[in-house]
């Protein structure tokens, strides 16, 4: 929900001097049928029940269950500062919410700008406009841009594939659950995964007796990846992986 919010902040045509967005979440008691302009309910995929039968995410109802992810990822976002939302009592608190940053030096907030160049970190619009941002795990998306921004960090690696070390997924936050997603990015096509025959996704050693310490995980991101079509190759590479492609992997 951050990155769809920033990312409308940085396009943003219609300029509100209190940095305020001018997307509303819902502009009719029945957002599927409403062809009007972009609303927040349209721009987040967000994998909703019929709340009728509890069973299909195609019902009439599912614009309530979609609505109710949207404010929640919200919510998420107020209490880690990332947002800034009405009064509670407010029916539409959640109505031109206010996306914040952190001060530089790491004290309160204030509204969300572009950053200068010098502190960001340079995203293809693919990764929106190909749907990747919708089809990636949390999981999946932060390592991947952990990647990006050690890269940007460090260029010389950018020659060829690179250990992602513990203290620099330290660094990162990246935890186990968040680097065994390293086989999900290489079979979405995403990066370039060179791996020990003997060594387990997490990063550990099967028969650490028989053959050693082993090698690490060497990785490479692929500049091309987000190209293509990020359901058609989240399908196949979950079909690889023998996972369940049925599995709803939207996320506001």
């Amino acid at each position: 929900m951050f990155l769809l919010a920033a990312l409308e902040a940085q396009t943003r045509t219609a300029l509100r001097g209190d940095g305020r967005t001018t997307i509303p979440l819902v502009t009719s008691n029945n957002p599927e049928n409403d062809q009007g302009g972009p609303t927040w309910i349209k721009l987040v995929a967000a994998a909703a029940a019929d709340s009728a039968s509890g069973v299909s995410p195609y019902g009439g109802y599912r614009q309530e269950n979609r609505l109710r992810q949207i404010k929640k990822a919200l919510d998420r976002l107020e209490v880690t500062g990332r947002v800034e939302l009405g009064a509670r009592h407010f029916a539409d608190r959640y109505e031109s919410f206010v996306l914040c940053r952190e001060h530089e030096d790491g004290t309160g907030r204030a509204p969300y700008t572009v950053p200068m160049r010098e502190h960001r970190l340079p995203l293809p619009p693919t990764l929106w406009l190909r749907g990747w941002i919708h089809m990636l795990t949390d999981s999946e998306l932060l390592l991947y841009l952990a990647l990006r921004a050690h890269l940007i960090a460090h260029p010389e690696l950018s020659s060829g594939p690179f250990v992602l070390s513990r203290s620099t997924r330290d660094d990162y936050g990246i935890s186990k659950d968040n680097y065994e997603s390293l086989r999900e990015l290489h079979e979405f096509g995403l990066i370039q995964l060179l791996s020990d025959e003997g060594r387990s996704p997490d990063g550990t050693m099967r028969d650490f007796k028989s053959v050693g310490n082993g090698h690490f995980h060497r990785v490479a991101v692929q500049e091309t990846g987000l190209d293509a079509d990020a359901g058609q190759m989240v399908l196949t590479g979950l079909r690889t992986l023998g996972k369940a492609a049925g599995v709803s992997r939207a996320h506001p």
